[in-house]
């Protein structure tokens, strides 16, 4: 499915050339501006060497959010880090988070239960992408 959906953007792309019109009218939506965020970076590393290079990335212009990587071995780590990039870029720029499939579904509400009042924009991939019925039950809780 992956490789199909990638041939399938190929093919819309062309569409849209033929025709001159940019491929997200041809999928119905419309040309405007977006918010930007950062995700080149933020890993599992301290919670100071993250903060640090948290405010490289903002200051490379332009975003309005960060993305950042969520998985240490403690959950108490995890919250270190987050307060710790919050206070290093303020509190006007977004902060996405990404635990890249690596919790067990568990893990994963207590997790998303403990960050949710640190303020994340979004909490992406806490366990593997194709439990359907997890993510439901995460979205629910």
């Amino acid at each position: 499915m992956i490789a199909l959906s990638g041939l399938d953007m190929a093919r819309l792309g062309c569409t849209g050339k033929g025709g001159c019109v940019p491929l997200c009218v041809l999928l119905g939506g419309s040309i405007g501006p977006l918010p930007a965020y950062n995700s080149n970076g933020l890993w599992l590393r301290s919670p100071a060497e993250v903060a640090k290079e948290a405010v490289e990335l903002r200051n490379e212009g332009g975003f309005q959010g960060l993305k950042l990587c969520l998985g240490r071995e403690r959950l108490a780590d995890d919250i270190a880090s987050i307060e710790a990039v919050r206070e290093a870029v303020g509190s006007e720029m977004s902060i996405m988070v990404d635990f890249n499939q690596g919790l067990h579904l568990g893990e994963a509400l207590e997790r998303c239960h403990a960050i949710d009042d640190l303020g994340p924009a979004w909490i992406e991939e806490p366990i593997v992408y194709d439990n359907l019925e997890g993510y439901a039950r995460c979205r629910r809780s």
